[in-house]
């Protein structure tokens, strides 16, 4: 069977170089095509860059032209002075390595159809690339970063909402942090999964709990009379005061209050003046005064 094999594929490789130098030929058969097409072209009065387009147009058509049947092959071929080659040998190296193969140790392969697939074939085998042909890709694991992000935020941190979609559904919670650069949030006590800490300076290591970012879609706020969840809009007040309202199927279109914890600062202010401030009595300094003169440049 080894040797069979070896047979078979040396015969491939004959007839793959053949039909490589027939590749050549055709090349050659191209450009006997162009040249006297450009010299009649040109002896018609007619310019340089219609001719041009004209003997490529031509010659790339009858070039790349395949007729059915094995005959009209030939006249083509012959038309363009390329030597008329007939498809048996590959028929037969086609399927003399799907006979071959499915005889083997290789079960159920694609047959080969051309001879791109047989060459295909052995620079996989070559590489080394067979056996891992029929996997299928591994699925990439989380979530990717948002294409198109949200540009009008209703929700914000300390609302109270439900989670619409996923594991947690029909639970609520209070949103904990908004990722506005992925489009997320994260509701404190919800969506939660495991997570490998390693030990380091200050904390232990260990498998710990944490919540993991929803998608601002999977969460709606809910209603302060009614406690359902429904979708915000937005309206102006009298005195000209923006502030968020229910909206949509079952919402009573009460005012949603912005949450206590949005008036305390993630980073709180400083209070003491760092070596780099300006110190006060800079600031308090009056420098300009209109009517002494004082800070006005000398004309």
């Amino acid at each position: 069977m080894a040797n069979k094999l070896v047979s078979v594929f040396l015969m491939c490789i004959v007839v793959m170089a053949t039909l490589h130098i027939r590749q050549a030929v055709a090349d050659d058969g191209y450009k006997t095509c162009y040249e006297p097409c450009d010299e009649e072209c040109k002896s018609e009065g007619n310019g340089d860059t219609f001719c041009e387009m004209k003997c490529d147009t031509d010659c790339l058509a009858k070039k790349n032209s395949t007729p059915s049947s094995p005959e009209g092959r030939g006249r083509v071929e012959q038309s363009m002075g390329l030597p008329a080659v007939k498809e048996a040998p590959i028929s037969i190296c086609t399927s003399a390595f799907n006979h071959s193969f499915r005889n083997v140790a290789f079960g159920s392969i694609a047959e080969f159809k051309t001879e791109n697939d047989v060459i295909s074939f052995f620079i996989l085998v070559s590489a080394g690339r067979l056996a891992n042909t029929h996997r299928e890709r591994p699925v990439e694991m989380g979530w990717k970063a948002a294409q198109k992000l949200i540009q009008n935020w209703k929700i914000v941190r300390g609302d109270i909402v439900m989670i619409i979609r996923g594991k947690d559904k029909g639970e609520t919670g209070v949103i904990k942090r908004v990722i506005r650069s992925q489009n997320r949030v994260i509701v404190e006590g919800k969506n939660l999964v495991k997570k490998h800490i390693k030990q380091g300076q200050g904390h232990e290591g260990g498998i710990f709990s944490v919540e993991a970012p929803l998608h601002a879609s999977n969460v709606q706020v809910l209603d302060p009379a009614t406690q359902k969840p429904v979708k915000i809009g937005i309206r102006y007040l009298e005195d000209g005061t923006k502030v968020r309202v229910s909206r949509g199927e079952g919402a009573s279109g009460s005012i949603i209050p912005r949450p206590e914890i949005l008036k305390i600062r993630t980073t709180p202010r400083p209070t003491v003046a760092g070596p780099k401030d300006t110190p006060m009595d800079l600031v308090l300094e009056k420098t300009y005064d209109a009517k002494t003169g004082k800070g006005m440049p000398a004309l």
